[in-house]
């Protein structure tokens, strides 16, 4: 038995042979007839068969993997879930087994475990794309949960206990495809699935049929559901034949339709299937005029193929273009999406719609909406389990990025068949979730809210802008956030009657907003915006490492730029004359510019950026100590007795290096988690130097009284040094310092009004190497300054 076979979903576009022969003679039987049975595609009847043995002990990893295929391709879920544990478990099965398991967990909704076995099978198979896209949908499903409760869905009275499924919008009401009991010539059952084969019926709502020639016998007096739907009818004349016909899709002026049979016609007095050399009746797609309950003049679509399948056809606004799936030659996957493009009265050649639609799972049930966004099903883009409805926009070579369209039309189970009535608020799909009348239902959607989408582009080239930033307001409050692909789209679900503001930022460019209005808008519509970005013009900064007392410059001391408006870091060595340069920022951002060299402590500058002319040169200096020097001393500076920090002061024990992200709330000494870029940095320090003690001091604003300061920065200081010794430190060479108010770094003294921020700068922690001996080189590698932390744990 060819594996490959099984890729197709459960929604299959070929009937078997097989599925004509009388098959109570397997209703009791061993594994040989078991595997005949699923060598001829009779997955119903072969599962039981294989149950049987399989409770009396009897079978091969092989065939537990043929039992749970049967399971899987029947849609039972859960039978399927434990007959791919066994085999996968094992460690004998084949890939496919574990793609397969991991898509049945998802399915019945363990996202956890998907992920573990999606990961399994890219290690497996390291090519398959559908490995990495459901492994991030596993990973972070809620993601499809977002505008969830928008929604409101309901089941409809028509559906039967069978498979009904793929509504086409028609006249009044809907034309779709179904497994209910009908009046055919042969009443039989088609082998995969259990069930009454594929036909076409039509159902109208509405308080009256009169006015318009519906597509049923007898619609005048056609018998009222529940919401007003008639009872459903089997469509006439030659539309349906004794095998599957549907899914189907008409022509704007419905005159026309394009729909799916099987391989089979009417030649006189007889009946001619057409058959694949493997002996398969594939699905073929076929054309018809409709003139109100008669379908005739049917005619074979130009690319049908006795080898391989064409169906599920969709028209785009216009009839300019057929869009269909197919599994022919030459595609990425199962089966594939594909699109003729209209030339006088016929179509043109397939083109199949690329990788960025098709992936190597199954791409079905197309469906175009009135502006020409193309919906379709899929099992192999990231999505909550078994086939999802993902949206595209674009066109062949200029695809945007498919977007799942997320809960409630998508959920853990087969979810496709997406189409929008003429008022986009509502629409139709189909899904086997649980809670229905059978196997596949068709449910309405009502969502009464707005999509307002739009691109981020470069206002010069009109280009769109990857990775650009956009956030929505309503009233001054961020009630929206995206970040675009490359393709710069975004789109928000937004009420009506409203005013929005969006602003769009992207690296290297300036930020720009646009104002967007629902007023107007009917739900169910779109409103497009455009957000244009401006590059942004930079400015050269010019850094000079000298040494502090000789003046002289610094070569190749190593610089650090850090910039506190877009927290981006830049690294640089200084050349022969202690020079470096940098683009910056022109205005409206400080930049800390820091300084590290051999011999020498840690240094440096903030430079704010205001009033800059774009492309002009900004300077600045970073004046750097050597180790074990004394600091120059100020000549117009007094001495004050109680400024230990001055190096005249008998109780002087060096520069302290301020620990710039270790900044307290008012009246706390918890550790905020920026601080830990900084503490890390102290905890490489003490491992590099491990016979070094290092005192962490903590000063506090002087608000409160003197007493209760110097207890709080006992506590901010002892704060710091716990989590050193949690995360490795050797105790014993900390100590842990409160200088409460006593060091002041401003004019915020008793009495004093100061600002927030200025009170901020006091409340601060730093660290001095005290004692012992010092490894130099550890010292020149200390960076103070804020940069990303390429070491941390977290």
């Amino acid at each position: 038995m060819n594996r490959i076979i099984l890729s197709q979903t459960r929604m299959t576009l070929v009937v078997f042979m097989s599925c004509l022969i009388t098959l109570s003679g397997y209703s009791q039987g061993g594994l040989k007839q078991a595997e005949d049975l699923y060598s001829k595609y009779a997955y119903f009847e072969a599962a039981k068969v294989f149950e049987s043995s399989m409770k009396k002990g009897e079978g091969t990893i092989e065939q537990m993997s043929h039992l749970a295929d049967c399971y899987r391709l029947t849609n039972q879920y859960e039978q399927a879930e434990r007959w791919y544990s066994r085999v996968a478990e094992s460690g004998s099965g084949e890939s496919l087994d574990l793609l397969y398991y991991s898509q049945i967990l998802q399915i019945n909704g363990k996202y956890g475990e998907a992920a573990k076995w999606y990961s399994k099978y890219r290690e497996s198979v390291p090519s398959d794309g559908r490995a990495e896209n459901q492994l991030k949908a596993c990973q972070n499903y809620r993601q499809f949960f977002v505008d969830a409760d928008q929604w409101e869905i309901k089941n409809l009275p028509f559906n039967s206990s069978g498979y009904d499924f793929s509504p086409a919008i028609y006249k009044e009401g809907l034309v779709y495809t179904t497994s209910r009991d009908s009046a055919k010539a042969i009443e039989r059952e088609a082998t995969w699935i259990g069930q009454s084969f594929y036909d076409i019926y039509y159902t109208s709502k509405g308080s009256s049929t009169s006015g318009s020639k519906a597509a049923t016998a007898e619609e005048g007096s056609a018998e009222k559901l529940a919401g007003n739907w008639s009872k459903p009818k089997s469509v006439l004349g030659d539309g349906n034949t004794k095998y599957h016909d549907g899914p189907v899709c008409f022509t704007e002026d419905e005159g026309t339709t394009y729909f799916t049979r099987n391989n089979y016609k009417v030649q006189g007095a007889f009946n001619k299937w057409g058959k694949s050399s493997d002996n398969v009746i594939k699905l073929k797609m076929y054309e018809a005029k409709v003139n109100g309950d008669k379908w005739g003049d049917i005619k074979d679509f130009a690319y049908n193929n006795d080898e391989y399948s064409v169906g599920h056809p969709a028209l785009s606004k216009g009839d300019s273009l057929l869009y269909f799936v197919s599994d022919m030659p030459g595609g990425y996957g199962g089966t594939d999406l594909y699109v003729c493009k209209r030339e006088g009265s016929s179509w043109g050649s397939p083109e199949n719609l690329g990788p960025e639609v098709n992936t190597e799972g199954d791409e079905m049930f197309p469906y175009v909406d009135s502006y020409n966004d193309l919906y379709f099903a899929s099992d192999g883009h990231g999505g909550l389990g078994g086939l999802d409805v993902f949206k595209v926009k674009g066109s062949i070579g200029e695809w945007g990025k498919v977007k799942n369209i997320g809960s409630p039309i998508n959920s853990a189970y087969d979810d496709f068949g997406f189409v929008y009535e003429k008022d986009r608020s509502k629409g139709f799909f189909t899904s086997d979730r649980p809670g229905g009348h059978g196997s596949d239902d068709i449910y309405s959607f009502k969502n009464e809210s707005i999509l307002l989408e739009g691109i981020v582009y470069d206002k010069k080239t009109g280009e769109p802008i990857c990775r650009s930033d956009v956030d929505l307001k309503y009233k001054n409050d961020v009630v929206g956030e995206k970040t675009t692909e490359c393709d710069g789209y975004f789109e928000f679900s937004v009420l009506a009657g409203r005013d929005y503001h969006l602003d769009g930022c992207a690296e290297g460019y300036k930020c720009n907003g646009v104002d967007a209005t629902t007023k107007g808008v009917k739900p169910g519509e779109k409103v497009f915006v455009k957000i244009p970005l401006e590059k942004e013009e930079k400015c050269k900064l010019e850094v000079l490492v000298i040494d502090k007392r000789t003046k002289d410059p610094i070569a190749s001391s190593k610089v650090i730029v850090y910039g506190d408006c877009d927290q981006t870091t830049q690294r640089g060595t200084s050349d022969l004359v202690g020079q470096s340069y940098y683009d910056v920022k022109c205005n409206e951002c400080v930049y800390n510019v820091s300084g590290n060299a051999e011999g020498y402590l840690p240094g440096d500058v903030d430079v704010k950026m205001e009033g800059n002319v774009p492309n002009s040169t900004i300077k600045a200096v970073v004046e750097l100590t050597r180790i074990g020097e004394t600091p120059p001393i100020d000549p117009e500076k007094p001495y004050d007795p109680n400024d230990k920090t001055d190096p005249r002061h008998p109780d002087y024990k060096g520069t302290p290096i301020v620990l710039r992200h270790i900044y307290y709330d008012f009246d706390k000494w918890f550790i905020r988690k920026e601080a830990e870029v900084d503490l890390y940095r102290v905890l490489d320090f003490m491992k590099e130097n491990p016979d070094a003690i290092v005192e962490i001091g903590s000063h506090t604003d002087a608000r409160a009284s003197y007493e209760y300061n110097i207890n709080l920065s006992e506590k901010r200081a002892k704060s710091a040094v716990q989590w050193l010794i949690k995360h490795g430190a050797n105790k014993k060479k900390l100590q842990a310092k409160g200088y409460g108010e006593t060091e002041l770094t401003n004019k915020c003294a008793d009495n004093i009004q100061c600002s927030e921020e200025e009170h901020q700068h006091n409340r601060r922690t730093e660290f001095r190497v005290i004692g012992n001996k010092v490894d130099q080189k550890s010292i020149e590698r200390f960076d103070v300054q804020i940069d990303p932390c390429t070491k941390c744990p977290f």
